[in-house]
C-alpha cells in the first residue's frame, strides 16, 4: 500500500487563473490552490481514523480525502469559512465533493483540462519564440500514469453531476 500523504511534486498554474471567478475571492483561491497541491496523480490508499477504529479510503487520481478540521488547519481558515469556499468551488464546477460524517473526498475537475493532458509539446514553427510564449501541454509529474484520452474519459466520469 502506498502512503499518498508523503507524495511530493509540483503543479503548474496557468496565467488564465487571473480571469477566473476563483481569483476574485482570495480565500477561494487559497483553497483551490491547496486542492491542486493535495490532489493525487495515481490511485492510493489512506488509513483514516474514525470513532469506530480505522477505515481504508481509496483515493483515485485527481482526488484527495480531507476533514473539516485538517483542511482548515492547513489553509489557515476557520472551519466554516474553509467549507464555504469548498462549496463555492463545487458550485463553479472546479471540484466535486463526496462527504460523510468522517471525511470529504474532493475531486479536482477543471485543472487537468486547463493544464493539458499527457501529450507531447506542440511543435514550434518559429524558433524565435520566447519561453514565455510556450504552450505547455504535458503534466510533468512522474507519478502520472494516464494518457490524454484515458485522462479525459476518467475526468468526465468523475465530474458528472
Amino acid at each position: 500500500m502506498t502512503n499518498i500523504r508523503k507524495s511530493f511534486g509540483w503543479v503548474k498554474l496557468q496565467r488564465s487563473i487571473l480571469y477566473a471567478k476563483v481569483w476574485q475571492r482570495p480565500n477561494a483561491f487559497r483553497v483551490y490552490a491547496w486542492c491542486l497541491l493535495k490532489m493525487n496523480f495515481k490511485t492510493g490508499y489512506i488509513n483514516w481514523k474514525t470513532s469506530k477504529g480505522t477505515t481504508t479510503v481509496t483515493v483515485n487520481p485527481y482526488q484527495f480525502a480531507t476533514g473539516r478540521q485538517s483542511g482548515s488547519d492547513e489553509t489557515g481558515l476557520h472551519p466554516s469559512a474553509w467549507y464555504r469556499e469548498l462549496r463555492f468551488l463545487q458550485q463553479t464546477g472546479l471540484i466535486t465533493l463526496k462527504s460523510n460524517n468522517q471525511y470529504t473526498l474532493v475531486t479536482v475537475c477543471k485543472w487537468p483540462t486547463s493544464e493539458g493532458q499527457k501529450i507531447p509539446y506542440e511543435q514550434r514553427m518559429n524558433s524565435g519564440r520566447t519561453a514565455d510564449d510556450h504552450n505547455l501541454r504535458k503534466i510533468d509529474n512522474d507519478k502520472n500514469d494516464y494518457s490524454g484520452d484515458e485522462l479525459k474519459k476518467y475526468i468526465r466520469q468523475k465530474c458528472k453531476n
